[in-house]
């Protein structure tokens, strides 16, 4: 049994015993949790993670495919096109949302956002951002010819 400044590490019901006593890794848990719980929405964007935006990039490829009728079966090719153009609202407008919120986040917790940067593993989630920006992009070009016709 190893002890760490008085407590028990590694022993069952060691957990416990700081849900019950407040010490530890569960006392900070519960604070940070609490404060995060009960802050109002625009506090609770300095703790955004960057790795959001990742369910934009999927939703976003999900509507490229779709609206490419990947099985190239002519019945399908309108319902596939519908469903293509609805996942691709679903997906413009969680971007929305997420790029305002990111902004925010570096205007007014620009610490927050520049440790989650510096971090190993939270800091290349940054990647995401512009990767689904990219397949915005894409998703754009595949189906705004069907918003935007040419008047050539």
């Amino acid at each position: 049994m190893a002890a760490q400044a008085g407590r028990r590490v590694g022993v069952p019901g060691a957990a416990a015993q700081d849900l019950i006593t407040g010490e530890g890794n569960f006392a900070m848990w519960a604070t940070s949790r609490a404060t995060t719980d009960t802050a109002p929405p625009v506090a609770r964007v300095r703790e955004l993670h960057p790795g959001w935006f990742a369910s934009v990039m999927g939703t976003a490829i999900l509507a490229v495919a779709t609206y490419d009728n990947p099985g190239a079966v002519d019945s399908l090719l309108p319902t596939a096109h519908l469903l293509g153009i609805v996942l691709a609202v679903l997906a413009y407008a969680p971007a929305a949302l997420l790029l305002a919120a990111y902004l925010i986040r570096w205007i007014r917790h620009r610490e927050a956002a520049v440790a989650d940067l510096r971090d190993p593993v939270v800091g290349a989630l940054y990647g995401t951002v512009p990767g689904g920006l990219l397949v915005l992009a894409l998703m754009t070009s595949a189906s705004a010819h069907q918003f935007c016709p040419s008047t050539s």
